[in-house]
């Protein structure tokens, strides 16, 4: 059985009124994203974890070794897990999560996996 994860952080953070995206911001000294990234390491269930991004986003994840995948065009959370499934079809499951939405306990994603796939 093979589990992708998906980090989604395409959202151009327009309402958010700031020059980097929001998972770029930090808490506690991390930034958002990291927490995720952080995680989904942990898990020995998880086989692969990629970054859907875009272009303009692009640059913050030259430091961090994961599989990136640009969504091009921009055309929401459906329309980019739909580009990404096109061209990833070896995965039995794909775990999603929001680049904005930190999971601080990798237990609770280790938790999940271990109920919902046998």
């Amino acid at each position: 059985m093979k589990i992708c994860a998906i980090i989604l952080s395409a959202g151009k953070s327009n309402r958010f009124n700031s020059y980097k995206p929001k998972f770029m911001h930090e808490i506690s000294g991390q930034e958002i994203i990291n927490y995720n990234i952080n995680a989904v390491k942990k898990i020995r269930k998880i086989n692969k974890l990629f970054i859907i991004t875009s272009s303009e986003n692009q640059k913050y994840f030259e430091n961090i070794k994961s599989n990136n995948f640009i969504q091009n065009p921009l055309d929401g959370t459906g329309g980019a897990l739909k580009q990404f499934a096109k061209l990833n079809t070896n995965f039995d499951y794909y775990l999603v999560l929001l680049a904005d939405t930190p999971i601080f306990e990798y237990k609770i994603l280790q938790n999940f996996l271990n109920k919902s796939v046998s």
